[in-house]
């Protein structure tokens, strides 16, 4: 069953809702495939569990897709919402259930390391140079999470959020050379390439400090003692979104 003739299909800034419908099912096959390695960690996946449900819709029992408004990939389809058990009249009530797929294709996330005081993508820098706040304000620019190893807690759940958001983040931390191995082991686990992850080196020309990048991918060196203002959070995000144009997965 397809869509409702005359349905509504709300439409936000970024997105828009509809009943699915035989038009969706490639597309959706398409997007849970690309997102099968998050979502095996809570559900089994099943593409095509969306054709069997369109024999199912009727009024007691819905099922929406989310889309985005300007795909990245070969679907647009970002999120679905189950409705059912819908009771009506004065016992008006109902049940929901919601799956998130990865709304970006090829399974391409936005991850940079901004390295020094704790708080970024990877925002690697030395302490007392203002990283964390850069950290904070790319992740804004960019529109992922920023993710802080003082934060999480622990580096096992640092990896384990950047590896659970489908969109990448911002990880700030105090990575050094040394600490090289176990960066290259927690970006593998998250399914990314070390080599294509770019680094944020911050640095205070007005500190002396033997420390230095990671340096395992593309890195670009700010002097945080020149201050950094709007524009210059801007230039550093399109240089981010540059070094990723060809990043991809080792895992998908």
């Amino acid at each position: 069953m397809s869509s409702e003739p005359g349905a509504p299909q709300p439409k936000g800034s970024r997105v828009w809702v509809a009943a699915v419908g035989e038009r969706d099912i490639g597309p959706y096959r398409r997007a849970v495939e690309q997102s099968r390695q998050r979502l095996a960690r809570w559900n089994p996946v099943d593409p095509d569990d969306l054709g069997r449900a369109l024999s199912l819709q009727s009024r007691d029992r819905r099922t929406f897709l989310i889309h985005v408004l300007t795909p990245e990939c070969d679907h647009d389809i970002v999120g679905k919402v189950n409705v059912s058990d819908v009771v009506r009249g004065r016992f008006e009530s109902a049940a929901m259930g919601y799956d998130a797929y990865d709304p970006t294709a090829r399974g391409r996330r936005v991850v940079a390391l901004v390295n020094g005081v704790p708080g970024s993508e990877v925002i690697n820098g030395v302490p007392g140079s203002g990283t964390a706040n850069l950290a904070r304000q790319l992740a804004v620019e960019l529109r992922i999470p920023l993710f802080s190893r003082d934060v999480a807690g622990s580096a096992d759940m640092l990896w384990a959020l950047l590896a659970d958001s489908p969109v990448g983040g911002v990880v700030e931390s105090c990575f050094r050379p040394d600490d090289a191995r176990y960066v290259v082991e927690g970006l593998q686990r998250c399914g990314l390439d070390p080599a294509a992850v770019p680094e944020v080196w911050c640095f205070s020309a007005q500190v002396e400090a033997a420390a230095r990048s990671v340096g395992l991918g593309p890195t670009l060196a700010v002097d945080m003692s020149r201050g950094v203002g709007r524009a210059d959070v801007v230039r550093i995000a399109l240089q981010v979104g540059a070094w990723l144009a060809p990043v991809s997965e080792t895992q998908r």
